[in-house]
């Protein structure tokens, strides 16, 4: 009930409190006890609501409606809600509705609870095949450097190999050509395995007409470039969300003909509570 009231648009702002085992003196100062108890003020009036509750594995007969009735004569001004979770005996329907008394019918969830009226399903599991592809890995990256043009423009002794470090970060390609510029980890993003292709360990070879390998001050004119990459094999990793599991109750109200489903989180028929 709590949930129901939070959630309901109508008592926004009033933060009322659902209290348990409410203990209310009634006109001839004897105390009576209800099993559940709100009250709210809207236009200057108070407005009192008692639930009582049984739990039985039986319908409840007239005479349950009687002793409600009975224990809050002495009460003014207070509204009358009954509930249980097996329903209720024609007269006790009958009694209730004369003396303007709810009836609630509070039980676990069926089937009927995941349908419309109108017979249209509702989701109550959903299962997700996760496949995840993880991107590349370049184990190695060989630039092929036009060795002329190092020696005309530069002063950098080609005979010794040229070493990234750990800098691969710094590494990029320019393409004049294409007029693009790109880094390792651009490389690394385009070499996603194709259809009913092996994974493992591969090797590609890129040539260029126009193109320089640029690395922190240096920019060297380059003919190609050689990868060596990694494929891991994909993820697959099924993900099933039962919400069935989340629906801890559904309040059925009978003079309405409506319900409401109360899912953990205090949410109401996908309506989260504000509190």
């Amino acid at each position: 009930m709590q949930a129901i009231l939070d959630a309901d648009e109508f008592f926004d702002g009033k933060n009322i409190a659902v209290e348990k085992n409410k203990i209310i003196e009634d006109t001839c100062g004897i105390k009576r006890e209800f099993d559940i108890y709100w009250v709210y003020e809207f236009g200057d009036l108070v407005y009192q609501t008692v639930i009582e509750c049984k739990d039985y594995n039986s319908t409840v007969s007239i005479n349950k409606i009687d002793e409600l009735i009975g224990k809050a004569s002495d009460i003014p001004d207070l509204k009358l809600v009954f509930a249980t979770k097996k329903g209720y005996q024609k007269g006790a329907r009958q009694k209730a509705k004369t003396h303007g008394i709810n009836l609630l019918i509070v039980r676990e969830q069926d089937e009927s609870d995941w349908q419309l009226d109108d017979g249209t399903p509702l989701i109550k599991k959903l299962v997700i095949n996760l496949h995840v592809q993880l991107a590349a890995r370049i184990t190695n990256f060989t630039p092929i450097i036009d060795g002329n043009w190092v020696t005309k423009h530069t002063d950098i002794d080609t005979t010794k190999p040229f070493n990234f470090v750990d800098q691969t970060d710094q590494v990029f390609v320019e393409d004049v050509k294409a007029c693009q510029r790109f880094s390792l980890q651009d490389i690394a993003d385009q070499l996603q395995p194709e259809a009913n292709r092996e994974h493992g360990k591969f090797e590609i070879t890129v040539e260029f007409e126009d193109a320089y390998l640029v690395y922190w001050d240096f920019r060297l004119k380059m003919r190609a470039y050689n990868a060596a990459y990694i494929i891991a094999p994909p993820i697959h990793q099924p993900i099933e969300i039962d919400y069935s599991n989340e629906l801890i109750g559904v309040v059925e109200y009978l003079e309405k003909g409506t319900k409401k489903k109360i899912f953990g989180d205090k949410i109401v028929d996908g309506r989260l509570s504000r509190n």
